[in-house]
């Protein structure tokens, strides 16, 4: 049985010393790929863009049952683009780029509401973006 906490440095890459679709050590010296599986979809009850994808079930040779992982809030956009639907397998490496557009679109949409109140200079929404907790590389990427 593999512990929570693997699953979440898996999930969040920098997070640890493993990065995201890393082989990790496996019993015996095997090295095994962690693969997760949707469970389920869900649209949030209050942000209709958004759902929540619920990941579990671990397909190793070694692990069995499912072990459930705290769900990923994402775009609905990008849950459509990215072709993700109900029983398909997911890498780390997949949900980081999942995880990454996400953030880019989030920072995107807080840059557009803030602009539809008046227009501001890009450092201001530089600064703005960056207040509310936005990622350096996200905020450039959403201002250039």
């Amino acid at each position: 049985m593999v512990a929570r906490s693997d699953f979440q440095r898996v999930l969040r890459p920098g997070s640890g010393k493993r990065t995201a679709g890393r082989p990790l050590p496996g019993p015996r010296g095997r090295r095994l790929v962690r693969a997760m599986k949707v469970l389920r979809i869900q649209l949030m009850p209050r942000k209709k863009n958004r759902v929540l994808v619920h990941l579990g079930g671990l397909e190793d040779e070694d692990i069995d049952g499912p072990e459930c992982i705290e769900p990923l809030e994402i775009a609905l956009d990008f849950i459509e683009r990215s072709g993700l639907h109900v029983g398909d397998s997911v890498t780390a490496k997949d949900l980081a780029r999942l995880q990454e557009d996400d953030t880019k679109w989030r920072t995107r949409q807080a840059a557009l509401h803030l602009l539809s109140y008046r227009p501001r200079a890009e450092q201001e929404l530089r600064v703005r973006l960056r207040s509310k907790g936005f990622p350096h590389a996200s905020v450039e990427w959403c201002l250039r």
